[in-house]
């Protein structure tokens, strides 16, 4: 499988937050200044294909990194993504 995601380069990133289903770090490629990616432990293809428990710890950490941003940086707006296909 060729999912960098999946590789030890991403599994072995410092995590910003973690619980025990999801991990959330900041993106080595940022689009803006605190882009942070938010990601499942377990493979699955995109955001519909997983549980509804990994969906709501995802959810509960981008409200984790939404306080931390606030904090850091006083952003006026947040851009909140999912990437499935395509």
């Amino acid at each position: 499988m060729n999912c960098i995601f999946c590789n030890d380069f991403i599994l072995n990133k410092d995590r910003l937050f973690e619980n025990e289903l999801a991990i959330a770090y900041f993106d080595e490629f940022p689009v803006s200044k605190g882009h942070i990616l938010i990601i499942t432990k377990k493979h699955d293809s995109t955001f519909f294909d997983i549980t509804r428990e990994e969906q709501q710890v995802m959810v509960d950490l981008l409200n984790k990194c939404k306080t931390y941003l606030d904090k850091k940086y006083s952003p006026t707006g947040y851009n909140v993504g999912l990437n499935c296909g395509g």
